[in-house]
């Protein structure tokens, strides 16, 4: 087999792929990926992927970015989803996560106080209107 541009050979029949590039195996002639950044290679040009062996002592060339899965990297991983080439978060980053739950916290409290009110517009109807609960729940779902 020839080297060429796409891959490093360590000597023998083995071609490890360069960046970009993705291989069955180390005997394997590598293959362009559709999105390069996709696929780290297996020379461990970045530091964020560092090469991979397998059990066998072979390099992993099949090795793909975080997000990327499958052959050529061309899949998403599971909780990506795939936006045209490129595979994107399904939304579980800690940002998010906090968002969320200050919103279920909001609501919480938002309803616990009106259950309060409630009770306490039953017992003193003549201090606290209905519509003046109405007009605070609806300047509360504003804020949100």
């Amino acid at each position: 087999m020839l080297c060429f541009a796409a891959a490093f050979c360590p000597g023998g029949e083995r071609v490890w792929p360069r960046s970009g590039f993705w291989s069955l195996d180390e005997y394997t002639a590598p293959v362009r990926c559709a999105l390069e950044t996709a696929c780290p290679g297996a020379l461990g040009e970045s530091a964020e992927y560092p090469v991979l062996y397998l059990p066998n002592g072979a390099r992993n060339t099949r090795q793909c970015a975080e997000g990327y899965a499958g052959s050529y990297c061309a899949d998403c991983a599971a909780r990506y989803y795939k936006d045209y080439l490129s595979c994107v978060s399904c939304g579980a980053q800690s940002a998010d996560n906090t968002e969320l739950i200050s919103k279920i916290t909001a609501w919480m409290v938002f309803f616990a106080l009106l259950a309060f009110c409630t009770y306490h517009i039953s017992a003193c109807s003549h201090l606290i209107s209905s519509h003046l609960m109405f007009s605070l729940s609806l300047c509360f779902c504003a804020v949100l």
